[in-house]
């Protein structure tokens, strides 16, 4: 899991599951006219897909006292929860 402080004192959760599926949409759309395509792209593009799916049942174990709701959301200091626009 992804924990990133924000300035207003929130934290932010992403699963490295999300952060994959990100990199793997990167690697997917990667080349322009400036940016050759990966190569070998369905190699780099599964690679991207699949490089954090081993934290899957790492992050499904972690306590989370008091949280509900589902992960890709900010806590705030106070405890307050914010889900982030999707």
């Amino acid at each position: 899991m992804i924990k990133r402080d924000l300035q207003d004192g929130a934290s932010l959760f992403i699963l490295q599951e999300d952060h994959a599926d990100l990199a793997a949409q990167f690697a997917a759309h990667w080349g322009n006219e400036r940016f050759a395509k990966l190569e070998p792209y369905e190699s780099m593009v599964f690679a991207g897909i699949y490089h954090d799916s081993d934290h899957r049942e790492t992050e499904a174990d972690i306590p989370s006292p008091g949280l509900t709701g589902r992960l890709g959301m900010t806590v705030s200091a106070a405890g307050r929860i914010s889900h982030q626009a999707s």
